[in-house]
């Protein structure tokens, strides 16, 4: 391709990229699979590295997806919550090993743990003093939504600490259904006569 097909493409990609995720973040409806997702993601990082005259501060790549809502109150994110990096080669994970190995010294590294994905929405929790002070959605990396009453329902977040835990500390990690839950609960709205959800995840999200 010459400059002028790349600037197409990379202008085409960041439109797919970006519709799809406001369906995904915004709407909750999700119009395209994880792997199209990804590819496109994949594609768009690689052109703009490849030719930086086109990469902006702008592009879906470089932020992080997903934004806040009307009718919460804004919690600043210090330091910013960020997206998790993702592969699907043997090819990328054994570079990103090599980059470990660069940062120093590896002794002591008895291996790593893979677990499997879990789709759900990114978190941030807020301990002071051991007692739940704040729960945010994170939003667009920088500003999240305060969802702390939300929070609260969940069982399985501890609204105190045990007395050996920090004086302020922050926990950050991921809210979701379990497949079980979701059939459930599309089992109560079917019943009710209302629409049921399309997955765990904008099940999640829009609780």
């Amino acid at each position: 391709m010459d400059k002028a097909d790349i600037q197409r493409r990379i202008a085409e990609l960041r439109g797919l990229i970006e519709k799809a995720n406001r369906d995904y973040y915004d709407l909750a409806q999700p119009t395209v699979g994880d792997r199209d997702y990804d590819m496109w993601e994949a594609e768009l990082l690689r052109l703009e590295k490849e030719n930086p005259e086109f990469a902006t501060d702008d592009s879906p790549v470089r932020n992080v997806a997903g934004g806040v809502s009307e009718g919460f109150a804004k919690v600043t994110h210090e330091p910013p919550m960020q997206s998790l990096d993702k592969t699907h080669s043997k090819d990328e994970l054994s570079d990103w090993m090599r980059g470990l190995e660069g940062l120093g010294s590896l002794e002591g590294l008895g291996g790593l743990v893979v677990e499997p994905k879990v789709d759900g929405v990114s978190l941030s929790l807020r301990y002071e003093n051991g007692i739940l002070a704040r729960a945010a959605t994170r939003g667009n990396g920088r500003v999240g939504d305060d969802i702390t009453a939300n929070a609260r329902t969940i069982k399985t977040i501890p609204q105190v600490l045990p007395v050996t835990a920090p004086k302020t500390l922050e926990v950050r990690g991921e809210a979701y259904m379990t497949r079980e839950g979701f059939v459930e609960l599309n089992k109560r709205q079917a019943a009710a006569g209302v629409e049921e959800f399309a997955n765990p995840r904008n099940a999640c999200a829009g609780s």
